[in-house]
């Protein structure tokens, strides 16, 4: 598959013979324990590449710990293809990553066409744990500052470990950034200090009970909010969610009614 071979690629392209490296030197370091983290450290730990994975959280994929908010998944698990070529069923499971046969799969996990985030975390933290008893993720351990290496080889990382808090430098060959985009995204209007962002809701709609709810955006977390709070809002009013068209520069009301997540899944 594609994204084998690209991650391949990026192996061999610094492949080399490594000396053993000391605690805070390795060729290559991976900042997040998420999946693109816990899929790249996996098969640098099956190739015997030198490496560590940097964590600032104390366990892996903790990101879904809290999202989706209303923790249900977008991602396909199709257990069952009518195919026996694990290549084309890999592709209908986006939850599962890869080379991991000892992991059990998330088509093994849950019969849920798309499944609750708790199933990811878990799976993540069975996949985690190889790498783990080698002793390749540092968890708790949160990246500062990010500079050049001052001989123009490398990185150097200015971390810091959360217990014992302790501050310490990493120099890297080679610096994978796999820690996604966490920071909040709010967008440049006024009176979006009034607003309640995606990231401080509650996971079920309770709080929208009877109340006329207006959802600016029209991004995955829109229609998410949107299906959880359409049994709870006053009536025809989960078809209020607005969006702004950055051509226009412009806010505009969508189309009535708003598809909600379960009918654009397809």
């Amino acid at each position: 598959m594609a994204r084998r071979s690209c991650i391949a690629a990026l192996i061999a392209t610094a492949a080399g013979s490594a000396s053993l490296a000391s605690e805070d030197n390795h060729k290559y370091c991976i900042v997040g324990a998420g999946p693109g983290g816990l899929q790249l450290g996996h098969f640098m730990l099956t190739a015997g590449r030198d490496y560590m994975v940097f964590e600032r959280n104390a366990r892996a994929g903790s990101f879904f710990e809290k999202f989706p908010i209303h923790r249900k998944l977008i991602s396909l698990n199709k257990r069952n293809t009518g195919r026996d070529n694990p290549e084309f069923n890999l592709r209908h499971d986006w939850n599962s990553l890869l080379g991991n046969p000892d992991c059990v799969p998330v088509t093994n996990r849950t019969t849920e066409r798309f499944p609750h985030a708790d199933t990811l975390v878990e799976y993540l933290r069975d996949f985690a744990r190889p790498q783990e008893t080698a002793g390749r993720i540092q968890y708790g351990t949160e990246v500062q500052n990010i500079d050049r290496s001052s001989d123009g080889l490398g990185f150097t990382m200015d971390v810091r470990n959360a217990a014992p808090r302790r501050d310490r430098s990493v120099h890297c060959d080679v610096l994978i950034m796999a820690n996604g985009l966490w920071t909040v995204n709010k967008p440049a209007i006024d009176g979006v200090e009034l607003m309640t962002g995606y990231e401080s809701l509650p996971s079920t709609g309770e709080f929208m009970e009877a109340k006329s709810v207006a959802i600016f955006g029209m991004g995955n977390s829109a229609f998410e909010v949107a299906n959880a709070a359409a049994d709870y809002v006053s009536p025809n009013r989960c078809e209020d969610v607005i969006c702004r068209s950055p051509a226009m520069n412009t806010i505009r009301r969508s189309p009535a009614p708003v598809p909600l997540p379960y009918s654009a899944h397809e």
